[in-house]
C-alpha cells in the first residue's frame, strides 16, 4: 500500500482502539498495521503507539516492544484525538531506553493514566531517576498536577538544584520548607532568572507566599537582562501598591526609554527625583505618550522608503551618505533621480532623454552622470559633472559600464568602458577638468605584460580611502592609483574556467576583498603579489555590498531577498532590527563608504538604510542607565541631521537628558536596584 492508504489504515485503527470496537475486520486491520511496522513504516509505528494509548491490548505492546522505536512528533496519522509531540512524549516515557532519551512532560503525563501500564512503567522510571537534571524536569513538570507532586512527596524525591527547589517548594505550597531552604530570597531569584518557563507562575505564586518581596525578587533576578512588558507592568504595579516611589524610579533608570515611561505610569503624579536632573528626565519620560515613543523606536529600526516611478538601472551614495541618485527609466525616457537622505525627501531630477542609459556617481556631493550619444554607433558618451546652476560635460570615448570614485573626495573617478562590441573594456581615469585617459594596470615586478579584461560583464570595485581598485570577470585584478593617476597593478587572481564569471566585488579595507558568483560568496586576503581565499559560504549569492557598522557584508540574494554575512567568517547574522532582512526580488544594492546602503526591489520604492541611523536606535533599545560617553557622538550626530531628528522626535529629548543626568553624575551612571 502507498503512504496515504497507510496513513488512513493506521487513522481507522486508532480510532477503533479509541472506541474499543472489535470484530473481524478490526482485527485484520490492526494485523496489517503491526505487519507495516515490521517492515519499518514510521507511519505504522506511530499508529500502533496511538492504539496502545487507548487500547492496552498486549498485541500492541509485544509489537511496541518489538521495535524500540518512539512515535516520531512530526506523524503525520491524524486522529483528532492526541497530538503527535503529546503521543512521542508518551513514547520516550514508556520505551525507558537511555538510547531514545527520555521525556519530563511524557512521564508527568503517564504517571497520570491510572489503570493503563504505562502509568506502573512511568512511576517505575520516576523513581529510578538518578540523573541531576532529569530529576529536576520531572519535578517542575509534576507542578500544577497535585496527583504527582504526592508522589513525589511520598517517595521523598524534589529537585537537586537548590535554585529549581526553591522554585518547587513555592509553586506546590510548601511553605515550610520553602523558607527553610530560601530565607532570603536568593534561590528564588536565581531559579526566577534561570527558569524563564516558570516565570508567569512564579509571579502569580509570590504574593501569596507571606513576607516575599515580590519585586526585589524580579528586579535581582533580571538585573541587566531584557525585561518583558509584562514583567515590567508586574514589577511597576508591586511597587506603586508599596508606594515605593524612589525604587519605582530607581527600577525605571535600569529600563529602556518606552519601557521606562510605561513603568512610570503607575507613579504618584505628585511625586519628583529630588534631583533637579533626574527631575528633568523623569518629567520627560511620564508625560510623553508610550505607544507614540513605541512607535519613534520602531520607525529608528526601519528601512526608510522613497517612492521611485520607473525601473531603477543603477545607483550611488555621496561620500557623506546624506545624498543618493538612480538612474531611472519611465516609460521610454531616462531620468537621474536624486533623494536628499538629510531632509527625507526627493531633491532634484535630471531628464537624460531617451537614449541608453549609464550608471551614477558622486565627487563629495556634486551627482555625476554618464549618458551615451543619441544616435551613436560607436557609443560614446558624455560624463555630467552637475553643478548647483550649470553642469559640466566630458566626451567618453565609449559606452561607460560603471563608474566609481577612487579617491576621498570624489574628484577622481575610475570608469569600466567598451568602446564598441566588439572591443574589450577598458579602465579610464575620469575627472572633472581634462580628457578621460586610458590607464592599462602595468604589473610591476610580474614576468607577463598586463591582462586584458576579457568580458563586457566585467566588474569593478574600488576602496577611495586607499586608492585601490579591482576588475573582475572569471579572474581578479587589482591595482593601486599612483602619482600622475596611473594604475600599478599588484596581482591578477585566476580560477578554473568552468567556476564561472564573478557577479559582484566590494572591498572591506585595502587588504581584504569580497566576490560573489552564482554560486558562491568569498573573502580573500590581498598579500603582496598573492590574493589567497580565507572565507567561502554557499549560504547566500548575488550583489555584496560593504556594511562597516554592523561589520557584516548584505547580499542580494535572487531566491533569500538581502542577506546580511559577517564580514569577517562569512557566517549568516542573526535577523536584527535597521536592515533589509527579507526584502526579496532581483534588486540593485548599492552602499556608501560608511555602511549606508539601498535597495530597490520592484518598480515602486527603494529603500535606505543610514548607518547614522543604527547606533541611536541601538541606544534607544539599551537600557538609560547602560549610557556612555561614547553615546556623545551617536546623538550629536542624530541632532544635526535633520531626518533623523525628525523620526527620533521627543526620544531623542529623553536620550539627551539621560546623556546630561550621566554627565552630571560625573561618570557612566551607576547601576541601582531598587530597595537597594
Amino acid at each position: 500500500m502507498d503512504t496515504e492508504q497507510l496513513r488512513e489504515l493506521a487513522r481507522r485503527v486508532v480510532v477503533r482502539a479509541a472506541n474499543r470496537a472489535g470484530g473481524t475486520r478490526a482485527a485484520y486491520d490492526s494485523w496489517r498495521l503491526i505487519r507495516a511496522g515490521d517492515r519499518g513504516g514510521q507511519i505504522a509505528v506511530d499508529g500502533v503507539w496511538q492504539a496502545w494509548l487507548y487500547d492496552p491490548d498486549p498485541r500492541w505492546w509485544t509489537a511496541l516492544s518489538r521495535w524500540r522505536l518512539p512515535a516520531d512528533p512530526r506523524s503525520r496519522v491524524d486522529s483528532g484525538l492526541r497530538s503527535a509531540e503529546q503521543v512521542h512524549a508518551l513514547s520516550l516515557a514508556a520505551l525507558d531506553d537511555p538510547a531514545t532519551g527520555t521525556s519530563a512532560d511524557g512521564l508527568v503525563q503517564a504517571v497520570t493514566m491510572t489503570g493503563h501500564p504505562i502509568a506502573e512503567i512511568a512511576q517505575r522510571r520516576i523513581l529510578a531517576l538518578d540523573g541531576r537534571s532529569t530529576i529536576d524536569d520531572v519535578c517542575l513538570a509534576a507542578i500544577g498536577r497535585p496527583d504527582v507532586v504526592g508522589l513525589l512527596e511520598r517517595y521523598g524525591l524534589q529537585p537537586v538544584s537548590e535554585p529549581a527547589a526553591a522554585a518547587y517548594f513555592l509553586l506546590t505550597g510548601q511553605q515550610f520548607r520553602y523558607w527553610e531552604h530560601d530565607p532570603d530570597q536568593t534561590l528564588l531569584a536565581r531559579a526566577y532568572r534561570e527558569l524563564p518557563a516558570l516565570r508567569p507562575r512564579l509571579r502569580g505564586a509570590i504574593p501569596d507566599f507571606g513576607d516575599v518581596d515580590a519585586a526585589r525578587v524580579v528586579v535581582t533576578a533580571l538585573d541587566g537582562v531584557t525585561k518583558e512588558p509584562a514583567e515590567v507592568a508586574y514589577v511597576a504595579g508591586r511597587m506603586a501598591d508599596g508606594h515605593d516611589w524612589d525604587g519605582l524610579w530607581r527600577f525605571a533608570r535600569g529600563l529602556p526609554p518606552a519601557e521606562a515611561s510605561r513603568a512610570l505610569r503607575e507613579a504618584d503624579p505628585g511625586w519628583r527625583p529630588s534631583d533637579l536632573d533626574e527631575a528633568e528626565l523623569y518629567l520627560l519620560l511620564r508625560s510623553t505618550d508610550t505607544a507614540g515613543l513605541l512607535n519613534r523606536v520602531t520607525a529608528l529600526g526601519t528601512p526608510r522608503r522613497f517612492e521611485v516611478d520607473g525601473r531603477v538601472l543603477h545607483g550611488a551614495f555621496s561620500a557623506d551618505a546624506t545624498l543618493t541618485a538612480m538612474t531611472v527609466r519611465r516609460g521610454s525616457r531616462v531620468v537621474v533621480q536624486v533623494l536628499d537622505l538629510e531632509q527625507g525627501r526627493s531633491a532634484q531630477a535630471y531628464d537624460l532623454g531617451a537614449d541608453d542609459h549609464g550608471p551614477v556617481s558622486f565627487a563629495g556631493r556634486r551627482l555625476i552622470a554618464c549618458q551615451p550619444w543619441p544616435g551613436d554607433t560607436s557609443s560614446n558618451s558624455t560624463v555630467w559633472w552637475f553643478g548647483d546652476r550649470k553642469r559640466i560635460g566630458r566626451a567618453l570615448p565609449g559606452r561607460a559600464l560603471d563608474l566609481r570614485p577612487v579617491s576621498a573626495d570624489g574628484a577622481a573617478q575610475i570608469a569600466l568602458v567598451q568602446r564598441s562590441p566588439r572591443h574589450q573594456p577598458e579602465l579610464m581615469t575620469v575627472r572633472r577638468h581634462g580628457p578621460p585617459a586610458t590607464r592599462q594596470p602595468r604589473m610591476s615586478g610580474l614576468n607577463w605584460p598586463p591582462p586584458g579584461i576579457t568580458s563586457p560583464s566585467s566588474l569593478l570595485a574600488t576602496d577611495p580611502a586607499s586608492g585601490r581598485i579591482a576588475v573582475a570577470d572569471k579572474q581578479i585584478l587589482i591595482a593601486d592609483v599612483v602619482r600622475g593617476n596611473r594604475l600599478r597593478g599588484l596581482v591578477l587572481h585566476s580560477r578554473a574556467f568552468s567556476d564561472g564569471a564573478y557577479l559582484s566585488l566590494c572591498f572591506d579595507g585595502p587588504e581584504h576583498l569580497i566576490a560573489a558568483d552564482g554560486f558562491e560568496v568569498t573573502r580573500f586576503q590581498i598579500a603582496g603579489w598573492y590574493v589567497l581565499p580565507v572565507a567561502r559560504t554557499d549560504a547566500a549569492r548575488g550583489l555584496v555590498v560593504r556594511v562597516p557598522y554592523r561589520n557584516a557584508v548584505a547580499v542580494a540574494d535572487p531566491g533569500q531577498g538581502i542577506v546580511y554575512l559577517d564580514a569577517e567568517t562569512l557566517e549568516r547574522q542573526d535577523e536584527s532590527t535597521g536592515g533589509l532582512t527579507g526584502l526579496r526580488g532581483h534588486p540593485k544594492l548599492w552602499a556608501a563608504p560608511d555602511g549606508s546602503h539601498a535597495a530597490c526591489l520592484d518598480y515602486s520604492a527603494v529603500h535606505v538604510v543610514l548607518a547614522a541611523e543604527a547606533p541611536l536606535a541601538d541606544l534607544s533599545r539599551r537600557a538609560l542607565d547602560q549610557a556612555t560617553g561614547a553615546d556623545e557622538v551617536t546623538l550629536a550626530t542624530a541632532r544635526n541631521h535633520p531626518a533623523i531628528r525628525e523620526r527620533a522626535g521627543v526620544l531623542l529629548d529623553i536620550l539627551e537628558a539621560n546623556q546630561h543626568l550621566r554627565r552630571a553624575a560625573g561618570g557612566p551612571g551607576a547601576r541601582c536596584e531598587p530597595g537597594a
